[in-house]
């Protein structure tokens, strides 16, 4: 998301070792004493944030991103960010234990 946010034409080395190194740095010691080499799934909205603005300012410090500010780039990553919405006021769908076998028919002749 942060090379896609500053507008890099280009995927560097420095942006991956960012990105590898703002992973390990946002891995606690708890995790590291389980043996686990990431971060816990709970908390992957806060990590992919904190990375893909890691990301953003790397493209921007080595001048294949567009310019950015950090504040500019932390709201852009933030307006980016998918977040799960679900219509709960559409009609649910009967399931077969609740199809009649007319409708069953029905529902497979047309």
């Amino acid at each position: 998301m942060g090379a896609i946010i500053s507008e890099a034409h280009e995927i560097n080395d420095a942006m991956l070792l960012t990105a590898a190194t703002t992973l390990a740095e946002i891995t606690d010691t708890q995790r590291h004493a389980l043996r686990a080499l990431y971060p816990s799934q709970r908390d992957l909205r806060t990590i992919s944030f904190k990375i893909a603005c890691a990301v953003a300012r790397c493209a921007r410090d080595t001048g294949i991103g567009r310019y950015l500010t950090d504040s500019e780039i932390e709201d852009s990553v933030e307006a980016a960010t998918w977040y799960p919405t679900y219509d709960l006021q559409h009609p649910r769908l009967p399931n077969r234990q609740e199809t009649s076998a007319d409708e069953s028919i029905q529902m497979t002749q047309a």
